[in-house]
């Protein structure tokens, strides 16, 4: 299983991934602007997770930051890499968590 490079999902954020030794890895990743409708290169968040070589799994997480490096939310995803018609995708779910304030 090579998972390692650049990725980019269906909503235009990329993800670098570099591989580490015992199936973790590192990386970075890149949220889209839709107003650019490019990916974000001017704040990249520091990405990490693992892999299981046999079942082809893999999961990883980003936590994002305010502009006072306080964190904000962290996403978390869990996904199957694959080969499908030639191409090489990663299928996952995702689900975030933020801080919410209670209304007063």
């Amino acid at each position: 299983m090579d998972y390692a490079g650049v990725w980019f999902n269906e909503r235009g954020a990329k993800m670098v991934i570099d591989p580490l030794p015992d199936h973790l890895f590192q990386g970075q990743y890149f949220s889209h602007h839709p107003r650019d409708n490019e990916p974000s290169s001017s704040c990249p968040t520091l990405l990490a997770g693992s892999a299981d070589q046999q079942s082809r799994s893999l999961g990883w997480f980003i936590t994002t930051s305010d502009a006072q490096g306080d964190p904000v939310t962290t996403t978390t995803w869990s996904g199957h890499y694959q080969c499908r018609h030639g191409r090489e995708i990663i299928t996952a779910t995702w689900y975030r968590l933020t801080d919410t304030v209670t209304p007063t």
